[in-house]
């Protein structure tokens, strides 16, 4: 987990820019989630969904499948929510 503020707001851009967060192992060992903003009709974030599994069980696949699964999910409880990118 960076404590840097440089490195703390390269981080946040950098997740802006890929439109999801990753956690591997920064909180809990052996666990691995990926995260990705809801926002309501206004465009301001309001929320959040993430999905998390055991390092243990990570694949490369999952790295690739997850965040898009994520990102799709929180696109779309936008949308419900009056969100229009």
């Amino acid at each position: 987990t960076p404590m840097d503020q440089k490195k703390v707001e390269q981080e946040l851009e950098d997740c802006r820019q890929k439109g999801y967060s990753m956690d591997n192992e920064e909180y809990v060992n052996d666990l691995i989630s990926f995260g990705a903003p809801i926002f309501g009709y206004k465009g301001d974030p309001v929320a959040a969904i993430s999905i998390s599994f055991p390092k243990s069980r990570f694949t490369e696949e999952y790295a690739r499948e997850f965040p898009e699964m994520v990102k799709k999910a929180a696109a779309d409880i936008s949308r419900q929510m009056g969100y229009i990118d």
